[in-house]
């Protein structure tokens, strides 16, 4: 039986901590404890059943034929072991080799601390099959390494009986243990990454081992209809569903700026104590761009998505969600703000060339046009702001830096060439090619239904519950399936 999301309110700490680890201090004495000890860990055990295991070369997986947490017994093995523990350990064994050749660091492994009896008894990455009552997986950090960061050494617990959650036991074991794969990764780089890059990032590895896959677009429509929330300030209360649709942020990043994209975020948070958008800021410019330049671009691919997706943007756009995009207000002008990577998209249809302009600080503020024909994107004629328009089209303004202060920006709208009390600082260059602009000086401005933009400004509050649940979090969990 699949358990859904509904059940699995564990609040933000849950799921949005930052760490994921058993204190430092605690794991040189060996108080973090796995599910075949006999008090268990974190309410997980094996109780009484006899434990098993199965190994490959870098993973062995622990399980038991009896109790709550027993696997399906069949095998059609020579050597009996249940077919579902094989396909778990070959399929995490595959993802393993597989992000190796990625060029990702190997995850760390626990052999190296021998006075802890429960480390499985070698080196290997040990996964447990057990039964959970809301989500699939969890990945346990312990015997942290304190230094320029914090790397960890870990243990990937998953449910024993996928099949009853997942199409088929073999898709479950690509969607749920080749995620936490990654999450021991990550681990090996930086133990207190942010909560969206941290299982956006994870979404994005299990669907590039998988493509067939579809957990990560089912996952997409609790990010998108966010509309105009900065990405590094996930909603209160169980917003795990958030952190997940973030990975539509490292896919950008792999199809846009190539392959070795996502690694060279994970050095980068590997070499110091900083925020993901933070790392984004310096890994961007040794990528040939810039948060000011790839931000607003991310939003316009964004925008083109759904029913909207045309040429350009994400190779799967037509399968994302359709974001919900409010109209252009009437009048010439909007005053508005933004904070932190909060951003506001305006639909428009202008009925003679019209230009916008962006009058605010270009270090805090961008802006972008995205064309459509027929309600269709073209994101190759994507321009920065000043740009004109005649047709339809979407505006977007985005914040392009991490500070969460309010950062104060007025769109304005007028017939190309017209004078104007202000000048337009959008700053930066433009994505793409032509914008659809055309001459001629009427004054005419776009036609507008009156609705107001998506978009708003989120409290700070937001960041500093996320900052207590950082301190407080023990282990990254999945989240159950619809």
């Amino acid at each position: 039986m699949r358990i859904s999301k509904a059940t699995a309110l564990l609040g933000l700490c849950a799921f949005a901590g930052a760490t994921a680890y058993a204190g430092r201090a605690a794991a040189e004495d060996c108080s973090t404890r796995r599910p075949t000890d006999p008090s268990g860990f974190a309410g997980y055990s094996y109780g009484a059943s006899e434990v098993k295991s199965y190994a490959t070369a870098h993973i062995r997986v622990w399980y038991t034929l009896d109790g709550p947490s027993a696997v399906r017994p069949q095998s059609a093995r020579a050597d009996l072991v249940p077919d579902d523990v094989a396909v778990a350990a070959d399929t995490t064994e595959a993802a393993y080799a597989k992000y190796l050749e990625m060029g990702f660091r190997a995850p760390l492994g626990d052999g190296g601390h021998p006075a802890c009896v429960t480390n499985g008894g070698d080196d290997k990455i040990d996964v447990y099959l057990l039964r959970f009552q809301s989500a699939d997986g969890q990945t346990v950090h312990e015997q942290c390494k304190p230094g320029a960061v914090s790397t960890c050494p870990t243990f990937i617990m998953a449910e024993a009986r996928l099949d009853q959650r997942y199409a088929s036991y073999a898709e479950g074991v690509r969607t749920v243990l080749v995620h936490e794969l990654f999450h021991s990764v990550q681990s090996a780089y930086n133990a207190e990454m942010d909560g969206f890059w941290l299982e956006g990032s994870a979404q994005w590895a299990a669907k590039t081992v998988s493509p067939e896959i579809g957990d990560l677009e089912r996952l997409l429509p609790d990010f998108f209809k966010e509309v105009g929330r900065s990405i590094d300030s996930p909603p209160g209360g169980a917003a795990v569903g958030f952190l997940y649709g973030a990975a539509v942020w490292p896919v950008f990043l792999d199809e846009h700026f190539g392959k070795d994209a996502v690694r060279t975020m994970m050095e980068e948070l590997g070499s110091r104590k900083e925020t993901a958008m933070a790392a984004a800021e310096l890994v961007l410019p040794k990528l040939g761009s810039s948060t000011g330049d790839a931000f607003p671009l991310f939003l316009a691919w964004n925008a083109a998505t759904g029913s909207r997706a045309g040429s350009g943007g994400f190779k799967n756009a037509a399968k994302y969600p359709k974001l919900a995009i409010g109209e252009l207000p009437e009048g010439d002008k909007v005053d508005d703000l933004t904070a932190g990577f909060s951003y506001h998209m305006y639909h428009t249809q202008a009925s003679k060339p019209t230009e916008y302009l962006l009058d605010t600080d270009p270090a805090r503020n961008r802006g972008i046009l995205l064309p459509l024909t027929g309600g269709v994107a073209d994101v190759g004629r994507a321009k920065a702001l000043p740009a004109t328009l005649e047709g339809e089209g979407i505006v977007i303004v985005t914040g392009v830096s991490a500070k969460k202060s309010d950062a104060a920006f007025t769109l304005r709208w007028q017939a190309p060439g017209a004078s104007s009390s202000s000048s337009s600082s959008s700053g930066g260059g433009g994505n793409g090619g032509g914008d659809g602009s055309g001459g001629g000086c009427s004054a005419a401005g776009p036609e507008r239904k009156g609705a107001s933009g998506a978009g708003g400004i989120f409290a700070a509050v937001a960041v500093c519950v996320l900052a207590v649940c950082r301190r407080k979090r023990a282990t990254t969990e999945r989240l159950p399936r619809a």
